[in-house]
């Protein structure tokens, strides 16, 4: 994942777009086609989830081995970054809870180049928030 992101650094090419999925992801999606696009428009999307796993075991072959935890990957990647030069740009949770995370994330990695952080509540254009 590092690496496909960091390929693109010095290149023409979009950077890429890595995300998560469990349940409540997948409500979503099914209710709002507009979430649904920002995820399928994603290069990697990992299940944050075991019933993800279990329903892959149903419906796809080969299933998914195991659930692959944000906040565990998260950390593996943040001790990994620094000597690549990779960056980071933090979006999801409310104003205030992404703001204490960027706060503590810049505390425990403070080699870590943490470029901005968002709250993950976007709007629309139109000015309709993402429950719409």
């Amino acid at each position: 994942m590092l690496d496909a992101a960091l390929h693109r650094r010095d290149s023409t090419l979009p950077s890429l777009v890595f995300s998560s999925a469990n349940g409540q992801v997948l409500s979503m999606s099914a209710r709002h086609s507009w979430i649904r696009e920002l995820f399928l428009a994603a290069e990697l999307i990992h299940a944050d989830g075991t019933p993800l796993v279990f329903v892959s075991r149903l419906f796809h072959k080969p299933a998914l081995p195991d659930r692959v935890c944000t906040t565990d990957l998260f950390h593996d990647v943040a001790r990994v970054a620094p000597p690549r030069r990779a960056r980071m740009f933090l979006l999801g949770a409310t104003q205030k809870v992404i703001d204490e995370a960027a706060r503590r994330i810049r505390w425990l990695y403070p080699e870590l180049d943490v470029v901005g952080h968002a709250s993950g509540y976007l709007r629309r254009e139109g000015g309709r928030s993402k429950g719409d």
